[in-house]
């Protein structure tokens, strides 16, 4: 029974990985530029590339997902675009009603 749950484990390692880079890449795929949303459309290139660096997009995409995986595995989900908030705390926020909604 061990060596099997063992085996399993091993296997499943690989697929992790590559729906890990499947949705890395999905996030960078979506058109438009992040630090252009984030700085407004009046913003000056200085402004726009100081934001990108602060969100880290001025790094070699294999460093990014170092970065993500790194903030993933410790349940850091990011920070949202559009209201500056934590994304954690958002879906924490927002879990005890969405449930209540659901057995209601």
């Amino acid at each position: 029974m061990g060596r099997y749950t063992l085996q399993r484990i091993i296997g499943v390692i690989p697929l992790l990985f590559v729906v890990s880079v499947l949705v890395f890449m999905f996030i960078h795929l979506i058109p438009g530029d992040p630090a252009r949303l984030v700085a407004g459309k009046d913003a000056t290139l200085e402004e726009i590339n100081a934001i990108r660096a602060t969100l880290g997009l001025d790094l070699p995409l294999w460093q990014q997902y170092i970065h993500y995986m790194g903030d993933l595995l410790q349940g850091n989900l990011g920070t949202s675009l559009k209201t500056g908030l934590p994304v954690t705390e958002t879906l924490q926020s927002r879990f005890m009603p969405t449930i209540w909604l659901t057995l209601v």
